[in-house]
């Protein structure tokens, strides 16, 4: 309690000056910076939800290019999407991890997007994500993320390799890649079984 200040404002850490006085910074259960939410636990999914609302505004500046009916065609405006939107919500997700809940709002996300792109929402077209990708012909998002944590691997493999074995950048943590790619390959076979198991009618069903 000597070390911290309750104001109105929130709880401050006192940081003492040779002058006498005293520097006040706010303490806070979590920040953004560089993109990424920084907290003590939940950081995963906290900063997945920060870049979709990320992606959401940059979707906005560029709605008159998405969403207009006489802009660009559908090819162009995914490829606007998946160049500035998309890009906006990716970044910084590989570098501090990913989780099933992650995955699935970032998946979630995207096809929402994307559809309002196309003007075709689920509960009118009644079709899955999945179809609906291969039906315009749509690279995965979550199989793009997938390759972008392997081309990250590749890169970091190769420069470790030319280091000096006294590098300071040996002391750095290195980024599990493989456990990132392991949490979208488990969201996507989890999706597909599901899908499996919809597509299979029971006996009973077959007489209905």
């Amino acid at each position: 309690k000597n070390h911290t200040m309750r104001t109105k404002h929130g709880v401050f850490l006192k940081i003492p000056r040779a002058s006498g006085n005293f520097t006040l910074i706010k303490l806070v259960t979590q920040f953004q910076y560089l993109g990424a939410t920084v907290s003590y636990y939940n950081f995963e999914r906290a900063t997945a939800l920060a870049r979709i609302k990320a992606s959401e505004k940059v979707s906005q500046q560029l709605h008159r290019w998405l969403h207009a009916q006489r802009s660009l065609n559908s090819h162009q405006k995914c490829r606007l999407w998946q160049q500035c939107v998309y890009a906006c919500m990716r970044y910084g997700l590989i570098t501090v991890g990913l989780t099933p809940f992650s995955v699935q709002q970032i998946f979630s996300a995207s096809l929402r997007q994307l559809r309002r792109i196309h003007r075709e929402p689920p509960h009118l077209y009644k079709t899955t994500h999945e179809e609906f990708l291969e039906q315009h012909q749509l690279a995965h998002p979550l199989l793009i993320l997938r390759d972008l944590c392997l081309q990250a691997d590749a890169r970091d493999q190769a420069r470790r390799a030319h280091l000096q074995a006294d590098d300071i950048l040996f002391r750095m943590p290195t980024v599990d890649y493989q456990q990132r790619c392991q949490v979208i390959d488990d969201f996507l076979l989890q999706n597909r079984n599901r899908r499996q198991d919809l597509e299979v009618l029971t006996p009973e069903a077959q007489h209905i």
